[in-house]
């Protein structure tokens, strides 16, 4: 067994997702068949094991891997892994779980402006702080 490494495992995301980009599905598979422990980055290995066999049209094994992705992340990260989720089940013929997908997709699409929001206030709640301390 070895040992987790970040750097490691970091390199072959991002050099899988490069030949996923260049359309070489293949090669993108062999990267992620080197990675032995994706530790916290597991949700990154499911969703681009689920691209590449989205790429292949293998759906119901893309499906497996981006739902899988969706219950590793945060909703406010889950964004895209919804929508390619959606594109699944669409091409599966399955229209409604396509709408359901794409209904979580828009619900983590405002979990993630809410998370903005809270870090980034309005402007107007900034000037009204400054004038209050004035």
């Amino acid at each position: 067994m070895s040992k987790f490494n970040p750097t490691k495992v970091i390199k072959r995301l991002t050099t899988a997702e490069g030949f996923l980009e260049l359309g070489m599905p293949e090669h993108a598979a062999r990267e992620l068949d080197e990675i032995e422990h994706a530790g916290p980055f597991e949700a990154a290995r499911q969703f681009l094991t689920g691209q590449i066999f989205k790429v292949r049209k293998k759906y119901s094994d893309a499906v497996e891997s981006l739902h899988r992705a969706t219950e590793l992340l945060p909703l406010a990260q889950s964004k895209p892994v919804w929508m390619s989720l959606s594109e699944c089940y669409r091409k599966s013929g399955y229209k409604e779980l396509a709408l359901a997908a794409e209904h979580n997709a828009q619900i983590a699409q405002k979990a993630a402006d809410d998370a903005v929001k809270s870090v980034n206030p309005p402007i107007g709640f900034v000037v009204e702080i400054k004038i209050h301390r004035v």
